[in-house]
Order: C-alpha cells, then sequence, then structure tokens
C-alpha cells in the first residue's frame, strides 16, 4: 500500500525513497538553534524573586541551599606566577621579509615606531619651527653663529613651496633658517655656523639633530603602512635566540596597539639577535572581590540596594546577550576575585600558576578554565597562533593619552552607483605650510559645454567630467581568482592628485577594502610623551567609515536645455 505522504526531488523530478534520507536523518546536525524556553513572554517574574507564604519561603531557602553549611576558608590573598619575554625586534610590513628587523631598545614609543611615515621632504612650517627651536637652543650658549647660519641655511625664496605659501610664512623664511639644511650641514659635517664653537655648543647641536631626526624628519625607508587594505601591518620579536617568538599584528587601523591586535607568527622569531633576558615572576597580592555598580547583594535573602530594582529589566526571551549577561551578573557575580599584578611595559607573558590561601592557611591551585573538548578553536583571552591558540599575553609599550589635530590630507573612497565607478576624493591635502588646503576650494567647477548657446533649444556634449579631485579608481581583473583591485587612474593622462596617500603610481586598494557606505581616510598630526617626558611627533593615518554612496557629475551622451 502506497504510503500517505509522498516526499519528492523537485531536481529530479521523481520521489525519494526512505533509504535515501535515512543516511541524512542520523547524521549530526552542522549547527544548533540556540532558543531558551520560557513559561511566560517575560522573564520579569523570574527576576522580581517574589515571595509568597512563611512555608513557601522556608522551602525555597532550603532549595537553593541556605541551610547547608560548608566547611570552607574564604580567600584572603592569591599568588600569581608569570613568565616574561622582553620585545626585542620590530618589523615594519609584518610577514613581508623584504623589510629588516628594527631592534627595539627600552624605553621606546609603540605608537611613533608603527605609523611613523617613510621620510619624506618636511613641510615648510615644520622647517621653520624647526629652525627656530635650533636658535633657541644655542643661544643661551655662548653661541656667536646666528648671522653664519641664517646665510648657509636661508630658505629658497623662489622654490614652489614658498610660492604657495602665505605671505606670513615667506616674512619667516627670511628670518629664519631652513632647518632641514642645517641638518643636513651637522650629518655632513660642513656646518660653518659650529666651527670654533665650545663643546657645549656642538653637543646641544647634535642633542637638536636627534629630536629633528626623530620627530619632524625621520629618515626611515620602512614602511608598516598597507595602501592596498587600507591599514598597518608589523611584526614583533619577543626573546632572543633559541627562546625567540614572534607576532605579526595582520590588521591594524591605527591608534592605540593591544594585545588582541596580535597573532601568533610561524616562525621562531625575526632573526634579529638582541640583549634581552627571560623574567620570572611570583606576585602575591591581596585577594579583592569582584564588585561594580548595580551588583546584587551575595546573599538571595539579603535585602537589595533601593536602587537596584531587576524587575524592570527590559529583556525579551530572544534577547541571548542580555539573558547570558543578567545570568552571570545574579548567579556567578560572588564567584570572581580581583588579583591585579605589575608587569613591565614591552614583553610578552604567560600566567604558569595562580594559587589562592584561604582564612584556613590552606593553598589552593586555581586549574585553567578551558574545555578541549569544546569545538572550535577560538579563545577569547588567549593569542591565536598556527597550532591554535596559546595562553600568551602581549604587552607593548604603548604611550600614555596620545593627542590627534585636525587631519591634514583627507580622502573618500566612495561608490557611485550611477556611474558605475569607485571614486577617490581628495577633499583636502597638506600644503607647503602643513595646513589643509580645501580641494573644493581651490578647483574651479569643470565648465558646462552642454548648455546651449542663444536661439538653440538643447546642447548636447560626449561627456561631462567632474572635478580634478575627483580620482577614478578603474577596476583591474586579479588572473583568475575572480577578484578585482581598484586602481587609480585619470581622464586625461594626467594625474590630478596633489596629496601624499593618492601619490603613488599605481596607487591599488583591493575592491572589498570599499563598502557601499564608503571608506574615508585621513593622515593626522600626533603627539604624545615617552617615558623620559620628552615630546614624540610623528603623522599617522586613520580609517573611519564614510557617509554613504556619493554622485559624481560624470555623464556620457548628455543634452542640456535651456537655462
Amino acid at each position: 500500500m502506497a504510503s500517505k505522504f509522498t516526499t519528492y526531488d523537485l531536481l529530479a523530478e521523481r520521489p525519494i525513497a526512505f533509504k535515501d534520507i535515512g543516511p541524512l536523518l542520523l547524521a549530526p546536525p552542522a549547527w544548533t538553534r540556540l532558543e531558551p524556553q520560557s513559561l511566560s513572554g517575560e522573564p520579569d517574574a523570574g527576576i522580581e524573586m517574589r515571595v509568597a507564604d512563611p512555608l513557601w519561603m522556608l522551602a525555597r531557602q532550603w532549595q537553593l541551599g541556605e541551610f547547608k553549611g560548608e566547611d570552607c576558608g574564604t580567600p584572603v590573598s592569591v599568588r600569581v606566577q608569570a613568565h616574561t619575554q622582553t620585545l626585542t625586534a620590530l618589523r615594519p610590513g609584518g610577514a613581508d621579509l623584504a623589510q629588516a628587523p628594527q631592534p627595539l631598545l627600552p624605553g621606546a614609543v609603540f605608537e611613533p615606531a608603527v605609523e611613523t611615515e617613510p621620510w619624506a621632504a618636511p613641510s615648510l612650517r615644520d622647517r621653520a619651527e624647526a629652525g627656530v627651536a635650533l636658535v633657541a637652543a644655542l643661544s643661551p650658549l655662548g653661541w656667536g653663529g646666528e648671522a653664519q647660519l641664517l646665510a648657509d641655511c636661508a630658505f629658497d625664496l623662489a622654490a614652489d613651496d614658498l610660492a604657495g605659501a602665505d605671505a606670513m610664512w615667506r616674512l619667516i623664511a627670511r628670518h629664519h633658517p631652513d632647518a632641514e639644511a642645517a641638518a643636513l650641514g651637522i650629518e655632513g659635517g660642513t656646518a660653518l655656523w659650529l666651527q670654533n664653537e665650545p663643546d657645549t655648543v656642538v653637543t646641544a647641536a647634535k642633542d637638536w639633530l636627534a629630536w629633528y631626526r626623530a620627530n619632524v624628519s625621520a629618515l626611515r625607508a620602512a614602511d608598516s603602512w598597507h595602501a592596498d587594505r587600507l591599514e598597518y601591518r608589523f611584526g614583533l620579536q619577543a626573546g632572543t635566540g633559541a627562546d625567540a617568538r614572534s607576532l605579526e599584528a595582520p590588521c591594524h587601523l591605527g591608534g592605540a596597539v593591544d594585545w588582541h591586535s596580535f597573532d601568533l607568527g610561524g616562525a621562531p622569531g625575526l632573526g634579529l639577535d638582541a640583549d634581552a633576558a627571560s623574567q620570572e615572576h611570583d606576585i602575591r597580592v591581596h585577594a579583592s572581590r569582584l564588585r561594580y555598580a548595580g551588583m546584587p547583594a551575595d546573599r538571595l535573602w539579603q535585602f537589595e540596594d533601593g536602587l537596584v530594582n531587576f524587575g524592570l529589566t527590559d529583556v525579551q526571551p530572544n534577547d541571548l546577550t542580555r539573558l547570558a549577561f543578567l545570568e552571570y551578573a545574579a548567579i556567578y557575580g560572588t564567584d570572581w576575585l580581583i588579583a591585579p599584578i605589575d608587569l613591565p611595559r614591552g614583553v610578552l607573558a604567560e600566567v604558569t600558576a595562580v594559587t589562592y590561601r584561604t582564612t584556613f592557611g590552606e593553598d589552593v591551585t586555581v586549574e585553567v578554565a578551558q574545555d578541549n573538548a569544546r569545538a572550535g578553536t577560538f579563545r577569547l583571552y588567549r593569542t591565536d597562533g598556527p597550532d591554535g591558540p596559546e595562553p600568551l599575553f602581549v604587552i607593548p609599550p604603548n604611550g600614555r593619552a596620545a593627542l590627534e589635530g585636525a587631519a591634514r590630507e583627507e580622502v573618500v573612497f566612495a561608490r557611485d552607483e550611477t556611474a558605475n565607478v569607485v571614486w577617490a576624493v581628495e577633499r583636502s591635502y597638506e600644503g607647503a605650510d602643513g595646513l589643509a588646503r580645501d580641494r573644493a576650494n581651490e578647483s574651479p567647477p569643470p565648465a558646462d559645454p552642454a548648455r546651449p548657446q542663444a536661439g538653440a533649444d538643447t546642447a548636447w556634449t560626449l561627456e561631462l567630467r567632474p572635478p580634478d579631485h575627483w580620482v577614478p579608481m578603474v577596476p583591474i581583473p586579479q588572473g583568475g581568482s575572480g577578484g578585482f583591485i581598484l586602481r587609480k587612474g585619470s581622464f586625461d593622462g594626467i594625474d590630478r592628485a596633489l596629496g601624499r596617500v593618492l601619490a603613488a603610481t599605481p596607487f591599488d586598494v583591493q575592491d572589498e577594502e570599499v563598502p557601499r557606505e564608503g571608506v574615508r581616510l585621513c593622515r593626522l598630526p600626533s603627539v604624545l610623551r615617552d617615558e623620559s617626558g620628552q615630546l614624540r611627533r610623528w603623522t599617522a593615518r586613520r580609517v573611519t567609515t564614510a557617509w554613504g554612496e556619493s554622485r559624481s557629475r560624470l555623464e556620457y551622451d548628455a543634452t542640456r536645455g535651456p537655462a
């Protein structure tokens, strides 16, 4: 007798026999839907913890273990043992082996080391300000070569950067030395304004040179910026010799570098020998309870603070994130202790053992909270590596409270669905005086040849181009991968970009790096103080989300009526 229900294969247009679907029913599912079951529409009633008659209260206390005594002590101190390796080398570019690693000296600050751009001629503003700083550093020491310095290191008033500068900067250039020329003179030993000067003056000039090369005009050929991905990439080495380990930061968007920016590299190190010793740490601290604002009372039958009302929690049964947080706060919040330990900056740390001592004098070892049988390899508090996550913690030598100024250059990568093209809109660039110049104000809008002449009803034109600071990004196929790269192009073969972001030729960006809402890339002046209190200056790049699609003036085969 035929079955009441028949299953059909819609593609093959034939019934499916049970023997065909039997193995599918026995196979384990690829994923499981997590869906909590609730007797009511909202979990507020359970969170409110309403009370009833006295018998109910006694039964509830028995259920929750209020009548059960535990012969155990309370933790009073925590002992943490850790092993650290000093970060000894930095390789700009990450896994790019073409760039040699650089030693990380003690007291180095991470942000300038990673984000400093390759050398380029400093702006007129930077050269003038550094020249003033040189004169200010030498004048109190009895130096008498200021006239010789102005003669040997004068600005070239006919240069292009001075031709476009404001009158104020041209006036400053006439009365102050060019810092770049002064630095080259000190480095080449041809500074006549330092001859026959006392050692104090020569030492001060060399100190100024070290500051100038570190903050204003760094002679650096390496670069951590990957333009095709609009991100920084760099690598680190911890330790030295046979114990060295490598770390990679494959996708850093700028700003403070933290432990989650790194993955373990496949190589044992970067191949740079350095003097660095591993160190063992044995720290004992008082056990402190984890507390936070709005935390529930430790016991169920303890009166809550009058400002806390869990019954007003706005949560639905399908809101898993809030439900998990409430469960942690109400049930597991009292199970945590805080054991703050001090470790040096610029190390790769591994906690090897944690023990605590109770009020009875017992030492209890805390086991690692890791479920090896759990599927997947992701661990929140472990560093990813080629052989799986490892219990390592990177403490980079970051600076404190870095300040960022207004953007000196701004480029927006935006999609134009009407023209079916991606535009690199150079909204501003850094001028000769170090200030941002607005391209929209400097570039006059192109003439509209499609307006009809007097007496004509309509006019036709083959092409209407956007402004000059709208640079087209032409899609180029990438072999057999099926993807595209966006390459800087032009309408007439002339590169219209004036800033540093789009200066390279060719300039490529991966197509997937430009989403529908667009990408905004800025060059920002940054400054912070290092451990010695010295100011460190550099120009950083920041990538943020833009404001959506753009529409250019690009049109083909356009007609216009009378205005």
